[in-house]
């Protein structure tokens, strides 16, 4: 184990609050609020009326399932505010989300220092997490000027899930589990595989790495699924409609086109999968076998899967149907061809770049090690880093943001047991605090008003430049340069390692 072991100490948490601290004063320098929905965004103005007014909303048959499953945030705001005494008014209510976020995010750092502490990972390991779970757009801006929202309690708990699970915690997994599915529906999925896994991989695996394809197989795999794409892709970007040109307008060749812009990063989504569930299956598992110990997480399965779904059925109104994508036929057809804007090859790789900053470019540099230290972690962690990876042909990054501190706990362990050059890590925090846009003032003109319609133009465009789906094709040239050039520069400098400490 390297020399520079990172362990909690004062100093390590007085550079952390300053952080913090750092990130807060700059929103409070320059204080802003997304004019969506009068302060509360979008899918926030149904969270903020969970506040003020969900004995109505259940009373009246007015609550789906896809709310009622993350009511949590809106039901803490609003116990806190009722105890104080402070009316249940939009301002105190978007005041409410913001120190819940702030609470939130000291939260998940401090479960981040015990992951840190309990994995052993280096000093740089640890700041290289901090780079992507702290310095990132939806933690370091979002989440002050877009506050009504449930993704930064779905971060926290994603962490404790981390944390509870590599110390084999498994009550407090089912607890985070329970909690979580009132705040992200993936919650109670994730925390369910978690405790199943336990049940594989009670006691450490045994390593087996199965180097299943030479880089040059993947860039081969790469180079023709980039060509097919840019043929397809550059003549919509420059305005060129290829159905006219060449298909009959009997046919719509829309999906079949925005398939092949796709094709890029569902190649490299396939590969990794794959290459990680073969060295998973290849891997010899310890299954736990204490008889009291499969009881107790059988038990536990069991109070995750009916616990949130019990609470809910009693609360919702099953008549009103969920918004955006459901069922598996949707989500298969999403994952190919919508969300997906056309022309814009590797959109979803320069997303999740905007979006999680250069640690996720450092995941894409070194998948293969991420996918050894990943089956070392056990098959839960499998699970979610396979799960992550098909979701990642989305590019909205939020789908997998409660996932991602599993990813960045696992490329910490990786970058922990490397040597990352000086330069490169340089070249991260720069990344980091750039990609962050905690420097950028998003209000920069008048919000057009219909709320939901010219999100690729200038103002609303600055604001939607880090999601991948509404990101304007201008917006996309600017950061996909910016991303190559920064993932050319990562790999030019890790280049000078390679050799483990």
């Amino acid at each position: 184990m390297p020399q520079y072991e990172w362990k909690i100490n004062l100093r390590g948490i007085v550079l952390v609050v300053i952080l913090l601290t750092a990130i807060l004063s700059i929103f409070f320098i320059n204080p802003e609020t997304i004019p969506a929905g009068n302060g509360f965004g979008f899918d926030g103005v149904t969270y903020a009326r969970m506040v003020s007014e969900i004995e109505t909303m259940i009373s009246e048959g007015e609550l789906s399932e896809y709310y009622a499953q993350r009511i949590a945030p809106s039901l803490i705001v609003r116990a806190v505010l009722t105890t104080l005494s402070i009316p249940l008014e939009p301002d105190n209510i978007i005041f409410g989300f913001r120190v819940l976020n702030a609470l939130l995010m000291v939260v998940a750092v401090s479960f981040w220092m015990l992951i840190a502490r309990y994995i052993r990972l280096t000093l740089e390991g640890f700041w290289i997490g901090i780079a992507g779970l702290v310095l990132i757009f939806p933690n370091a801006k979002q989440l002050l000027y877009y506050p009504v929202l449930t993704d930064t309690f779905a971060f926290a708990i994603g962490l404790a899930m981390v944390w509870a699970h590599l110390t084999g915690r498994t009550v407090f997994v089912a607890v985070t589990a329970i909690v979580g599915a009132f705040a992200w529906q993936m919650a109670g999925l994730v925390g369910m595989a978690l405790m199943a896994s336990t049940l594989v991989t009670g006691g450490a695996p045994q390593r087996a790495q199965v180097d299943m394809w030479g880089n040059r197989f993947i860039i081969v795999i790469l180079a023709v699924s980039a060509f097919a794409g840019l043929a397809i892709g550059l003549p919509y970007v420059f305005g060129i409609d290829l159905q006219q040109i060449i298909f009959s307008q009997r046919f719509s060749m829309d999906p079949f086109l925005l398939l092949l812009t796709n094709i890029p990063t569902l190649a490299l989504s396939a590969c990794f999968v794959s290459y990680l569930l073969v060295n998973a299956v290849a891997t010899r598992w310890e299954p736990l076998l204490n008889i009291r110990q499969v009881a107790t997480v059988i038990a536990l399965l069991i109070a995750i899967a009916i616990i949130p779904n019990l609470i809910v059925s009693t609360i919702v109104n099953p008549d009103i149907p969920a918004p955006g994508i459901n069922g598996y036929v949707e989500i298969l057809k999403a994952l190919l061809v919508i969300r997906v804007r056309e022309g814009l090859v590797f959109l979803p790789i320069v997303s999740h770049a905007v979006y999680y900053g250069p640690v996720f470019l450092i995941l894409l540099l070194l998948w293969r090690r991420v996918a050894h230290t990943t089956v070392e972690f056990g098959a839960g962690f499998v699970f979610v880093v396979a799960i992550f990876s098909v979701l990642s042909v989305f590019s909205e990054s939020r789908f997998t943001f409660m996932l991602w501190p599993f990813i960045v706990t696992i490329v910490c362990k990786v970058v922990s047991e490397t040597s990352l050059p000086r330069l490169t890590q340089i070249f991260v925090a720069i990344g980091a605090v750039g990609f962050s846009k905690v420097w950028l003032t998003i209000n920069q003109g008048p919000w057009p008003k219909p709320d939901y319609e010219a999100l690729f133009e200038w103002p609303k465009s600055v604001y939607f430049s880090s999601l991948g789906p509404w990101m304007s094709v201008g917006n996309y040239i600017v950061q996909g340069t910016i991303v190559a050039l920064l993932f050319v520069l990562l790999y030019a400098t890790m280049k000078q390692e390679n050799t483990p400490r």
